[in-house]
């Protein structure tokens, strides 16, 4: 293999044991010359983010999204309301509800289930006409609307068995599904590097 490059052999400098031998005088008006060697600037690095994944539409049916309405009905009704809590406005059981997601990524939605809004759901789960008698729910004379007064928890819990692997997260969903998107929008710069340059050294 050819090798390319340049060489420096030094035979003799000031001051070594040759220069003591002879007259040792110091040399004057000495003139070095010196190649100059410029250094090509090392490229800019290229950051470039990496392409974020389009988000998949959430889609269910009507019926699967019943399904799941009721199961967080269900479970709100064992798990978060407590004896003390009743007569609950509707508007409080529903804050507990709204906090089952599914799977813990995305919302419950009752306006996609065949209920549509909470009074209806709440009527037909109550014990009025055509209800399935889980809870009563009747209007109230002194709130002026309809308030959930009594929940039969063990007609709920009678052969009750979770399918939907809701996920309840205290605090509100909309905390859990911003928090979600916010993990998986942290992305991190990817850097390429074209070429590298190995810096030389002068001459002195």
């Amino acid at each position: 293999m050819k090798k390319q490059g340049k060489a420096l052999a030094i035979d003799h400098n000031l001051f070594d044991e040759l220069w003591k031998i002879g007259p040792q005088k110091l040399p004057t008006n000495v003139v070095i010359e010196a190649e100059t060697i410029e250094e090509s600037a090392l490229p800019t690095e290229e950051v470039k983010e990496a392409p974020k994944e389009e988000e998949k539409e959430f889609t269910l049916s009507e019926a699967d999204w019943d399904k799941r309405v009721l199961e967080a009905f269900k479970r709100t009704c064992v798990e978060c309301v407590e004896p003390e809590d009743l007569p609950m406005e509707p508007s409080d059981f529903q804050k507990l509800l709204l906090e089952f997601t599914i799977e813990g990524k995305n919302k419950l939605e009752i306006k996609k289930s065949s209920y549509k809004k909470l009074g209806k759901l709440l009527d037909m789960m109550s014990t009025g006409k055509n209800g399935q008698g889980f809870i009563d729910y009747f209007e109230s004379k002194q709130k002026g609307h309809k308030i959930i007064t009594k929940i039969y928890t063990s007609k709920i819990s009678d052969g009750f068995v979770p399918e939907c692997r809701l996920k309840r997260v205290r605090g509100g969903v909309l905390k859990a599904v911003e928090e979600s998107k916010e993990e998986q929008s942290v992305t991190y710069p990817q850097i390429l590097i074209d070429e590298v340059f190995t810096l030389g050294k002068h001459i002195q």
